[in-house]
């Protein structure tokens, strides 16, 4: 017998052939690790609540008695001149917002009371139609000023 020397074997450095199935597989389900986050105050600033906003707000407004309704989500709309009408039109589109009432010309209203007031005339279109009229005419000369909505407590 003779004694057979193994030497050293070639070491192959090109990458094995793949069956394409399989090629597409292992590209398919490679692991692509996620990007670093971001830190924590980059992301979100520091907001302060909005309930806290109010509660600090009413103490020193006419809406101090109102304090109990700011609880949860609220909007307030502010305005020189009241403008219902628009704010039943942006009510309208977010029906999540539920309209507990509103204070109109120093007068708190309730829901319907505020639909009342929204079906009246505005100020501006009643002078509009007085100022064209005849001045001669005593109906218009002679009418009283619009009451208020609620009328206020009779002094003794």
């Amino acid at each position: 017998m003779q004694s057979v020397q193994h030497g050293s074997k070639a070491v192959t450095r090109h990458k094995k052939s793949m069956h394409i199935l399989k090629q597409k597989l292992m590209t398919v389900t490679e692991y692509i690790s996620p990007k670093p986050a971001a830190p924590p105050g980059i992301l979100t600033p520091h907001v302060k609540p909005v309930q806290e906003v109010m509660r600090s707000y009413l103490p020193d407004s006419p809406y101090i008695n109102m304090g109990p309704l700011f609880n949860g989500q609220t909007v307030i709309f502010v305005s020189k001149e009241p403008k219902v009408k628009q704010m039943f039109l942006s009510l309208r589109t977010s029906p999540q917002v539920v309209l507990l009432g509103a204070r109109i010309w120093k007068t708190l209203l309730s829901q319907p009371g505020v639909l009342n007031y929204a079906k009246l005339l505005s100020v501006t279109l009643v002078q509009g139609e007085t100022d064209h009229d005849d001045p001669s005419d005593s109906l218009h000369a002679a009418a009283p000023p619009r009451p208020p909505l609620i009328a206020a407590p009779a002094k003794k």
